[in-house]
């Protein structure tokens, strides 16, 4: 008990040392942060529109916001319903200009690969291109609930033990004074306030139906995460739901297990259920999609020494898929 004691006070005074030093550090780094960021924007946009004949459509959103709850606990106020039926998610930052590119390259990968990594990209929103208002551009995406918000149950559970990692934050072009502090952050958050490092994944936030989506957050989930999985399921998911959620799981434990799956460095991404409670509905099946792609990148074939290192991540992340497939499984 004193050693674990000693080791959380350890890490409550690296963490309180790394912020005084971004404190100190932020305001020389902020001006030369924001034209770096203004400059990859643009870079990325030329290498986008390089490919779909230098046009960026206007966005249209929608009045009803199907694709963010009000009280989302991630980023609020980013992501928004499209006219189109579609999710255009707000480039605000390097880390938003990380995943853009990542599903630049996914989409090529997944047009020119074999089945197996095909069957992965079975489990991605689809990308849908890049829009823009007056003021700032985003990332479109396929929605993946719908404007039935009176029916929609959704559970985002974030996979894996690992949270952030220091090769994503140096490609996000992180300053250095900020590095060690978010990771310090991030570990801390892994070991002791979440269920990350002890089961391979934690909740991240929870949708019921309703008029208005209500997002749920009890701060008991993030400890024992299999509170927010009953409650997500409920009654209404006793058989069928729990059944259809565990196959997709073993579907998807199944392709992140075969061979190339090794490229991908996926760290902080999520896996979002979704199911429609409207017995009425024909179409009452659920979904399962891996999202959140801002600390996420793709390993060349050829870069062994980024692949070695990847390896770590790589189990860690399947060791998070293959715990809650169990779960799912003693729930049957």
């Amino acid at each position: 008990m004193n050693r674990m004691f000693r080791h959380r006070r350890h890490i409550l005074f690296t963490l309180i040392s790394c912020f005084s030093l971004e404190i100190h550090l932020f305001s020389r780094e902020k001006g030369d942060s924001q034209l770096f960021r203004r400059n990859q924007i643009f870079h990325m946009m030329k290498k986008y529109t390089r490919m779909e004949s230098n046009n960026i459509d206007e966005c249209h959103f929608s009045s009803i916001n199907s694709c963010q709850s009000s009280g989302s606990g991630g980023h609020p106020h980013t992501i928004f319903s499209t006219l189109d039926g579609n999710c255009a998610k707000k480039i605000r930052s390097q880390y938003t200009l990380k995943e853009l590119d990542f599903y630049l390259k996914i989409q090529e990968i997944c047009e020119r690969s074999d089945k197996k990594i095909s069957n992965f990209c079975n489990f991605l929103p689809r990308f849908k291109g890049v829009c823009k208002d007056k003021k700032n551009l985003y990332i479109k995406i396929q929605n993946l609930k719908n404007e039935d918000l009176n029916h929609i149950k959704s559970l985002d559970l974030k996979i894996g033990r690992y949270t952030l990692s220091r090769n994503s934050l140096l490609k996000s072009h992180t300053p250095y004074a900020s590095i060690y502090f978010w990771l310090g952050v991030h570990v801390f958050q892994d070991r002791f306030t979440t269920s990350s490092m002890r089961k391979g994944y934690r909740f991240a936030g929870q949708t019921s139906q309703g008029v208005k989506e209500k997002e749920i957050r009890k701060v008991s989930y993030y400890f024992f995460p299999g509170k927010s999985i009953r409650s997500f399921l409920g009654k209404d998911g006793k058989t069928y739901h729990r059944h259809c959620f565990h196959q997709k799981l073993q579907e998807f434990d199944k392709i992140i297990n075969s061979s190339g799956f090794e490229r991908f460095h996926l760290v902080g991404s999520s896996l979002l259920f979704v199911y429609n409670t409207n017995k009425s509905d024909p179409a009452r099946g659920c979904s399962m999609n891996l999202i959140d792609f801002a600390n996420s990148y793709i390993i060349d074939k050829k870069n062994m020494k980024d692949l070695k290192k990847n390896k770590k991540y790589v189990e860690s992340f399947r060791s998070g898929v293959r715990n809650l497939k169990n779960y799912f499984k003693d729930l049957l």
